[in-house]
């Protein structure tokens, strides 16, 4: 899939009216590589820098 970063930033900001934004990045193996810290705050997720957190299972240390 080619990356539109144009398109993504546009998505982006028009997600923000008045509401929570939770940005991560997923790898092909459900494991959150980065979170944004509302996603970390409100969904009560360890930082993925420190615990794996798979996205579908429960998580494991690093």
């Amino acid at each position: 899939m080619k990356k539109s970063w144009s398109t993504l930033k546009r998505i982006i900001q028009d997600s923000r009216a008045g509401r929570e934004l939770f940005l991560s990045l997923i790898d092909e193996k459900g494991i959150i590589r980065s979170a944004n810290a509302s996603m970390l705050r409100n969904l009560e997720i360890a930082d993925p820098r420190q615990t794996a957190t798979n996205f579908f299972r429960s998580r494991t240390s690093c």
